[in-house]
């Protein structure tokens, strides 16, 4: 069962998530894993509003860490807005499991 945890972000920040999974005390090992995040409007929503995986913004090792950042030239073009997202990690064997899911909650930048 994935994890619930709701993003708070400000628009137009570079915005950086740093994790570490572990299973009873012991840290995945993600070494041959690719992972993906997609924010959207809505669950039922097609339009991506964030596309990331471990191709352009997602790093994974084998100490059980996930680390994301997205530079501000890609939040300053998502609205603010209370937005929904996923992630997931998928093995060498394509086993897919979704790890986190929640609100993606971006503030309007007031700061010019």
């Amino acid at each position: 069962m994935a994890g619930s945890y709701n993003i708070v972000t400000v628009e137009g920040d570079t915005w950086t998530f740093n994790a570490t999974v572990d299973t009873d005390g012991t840290v995945w090992n993600f070494t041959g894993y690719t992972a993906k995040m997609q924010v959207r409007e809505s669950d039922v929503s097609t339009t991506k509003l964030l596309d990331l995986s471990t191709s352009n913004y997602i790093t994974l090792n084998s100490t059980g860490n996930i680390s994301i950042t997205v530079p501000s030239s890609v939040m300053e073009d998502v609205a603010a807005g209370r937005w929904v997202y996923d992630l997931e990690v998928t093995s060498s064997g394509n086993v897919r499991t979704t790890l986190l899911q929640g609100s993606f909650i971006i503030s309007p930048q007031v700061t010019d």
